[in-house]
């Protein structure tokens, strides 16, 4: 029997090289779709804790204290930050400067909730502490307007000096390496109101 030896010719060899290299081109393009939308999953699950969070926050520690907290000023008023104050923010709200204002002094506390409060602004970082997975969270307080609540003689009408209602509206923003105007927000308000005249 005779034995046939083939070798691969140049162009046999070409062809191979670049149906390989047209191969893991395609690949290569697939991995930054991939690696930003791993990134927005992992921010997103990271701001729904973050809300979370800041949600039991003001259940647990404002509402019960609502006209305290309200009278110490812990919100924004209607035009108290301007445009150049939120983009300083990745600067002035970073983790080394925010790492000394801790919401919580107790240790288990801060080990759980991870929220650093400066003034009006709120810092929520991650339990790792990378600042990839951080949020600032921004307190507006609004009076609302005059309202009748309820029908004949059960009517309660809330009103500024008799039974004030408040809107706390969070604004929850990230990243918070970018700017003001760049950044993904998510709004949470809270309408409340005094349980007694």
């Amino acid at each position: 029997m005779r034995k046939i030896f083939h070798s691969f010719n140049m162009v046999e060899i070409v062809l191979a090289i670049g149906v390989v290299a047209f191969g893991i081109t395609g690949v290569m393009a697939l991995l930054p779709p991939a690696l930003n939308a791993n990134r927005d999953t992992v921010n997103d699950v990271f701001v729904d804790e973050a809300i979370s969070k800041m949600r039991l926050l003001f259940k647990t520690f404002f509402e019960p204290n609502f006209n305290s907290y309200v009278k110490n000023g812990n919100y924004m008023k209607s035009g108290s930050f301007s445009e150049s104050d939120v983009n300083n923010f990745p600067a002035t709200y970073s983790p080394a400067t925010m790492e000394t204002k801790k919401l919580f002094s107790n240790t288990d506390l801060h080990n759980l909730f991870r929220i650093f409060r400066d003034g009006n602004v709120y810092y929520l970082n991650s339990d790792d502490g990378e600042t990839a997975s951080a949020v600032h969270v921004l307190l507006y307080k609004q009076d609302l307007p005059i309202e009748n609540v309820g029908l004949g003689a059960s009517t309660l009408t809330y009103l500024s000096g008799k039974l004030e209602g408040y809107r706390i509206s969070m604004i929850f923003s990230w990243p918070v390496t970018a700017a003001w105007s760049a950044r993904q927000k998510r709004i949470v308000i809270y309408d409340c109101f005094p349980n007694q005249p």
